[in-house]
């Protein structure tokens, strides 16, 4: 396989050069939890065991403004949360609570 852009991969070697304290967010459907198991098992090879995972996913989703209630983010912030993956959940509905996450962790969205 050939990799065509190497600025993006060495962003995102960039991620995990350190150790992180890592928040893994993920929907509750079937791919939601295998796509987070996969990104699990990825991180614990790379030494990087995520410190807290949460299921984002909240029924009638298209109907609310924000997918993670306050006290969660408020957690990830207590916890010195880095690094959010975002697994599987369609978050551009959803930038409020992007914003607020970004106020103290980077953020990959898979």
């Amino acid at each position: 396989m050939e990799i065509k852009n190497s600025e993006l991969i060495g962003r995102f070697k960039g991620l995990f050069s350190t150790k992180r304290n890592i928040a893994l967010i993920h929907d509750n459907d079937g791919d939601g939890l295998c796509s987070s198991a996969i990104i699990y098992k990825s991180l614990i090879k790379m030494k990087q065991k995520p410190r807290l995972t949460k299921v984002g996913l909240i029924r009638g989703v298209h109907e609310v403004k924000s997918i993670l209630p306050n006290e969660f983010i408020s957690e990830l912030r207590e916890k010195k949360i880095d690094l959010v993956i975002i697994s599987d959940i369609m978050f551009e509905n959803f930038k409020d609570d992007i914003d607020r996450i970004t106020e103290f962790a980077q953020i990959l969205i898979s």
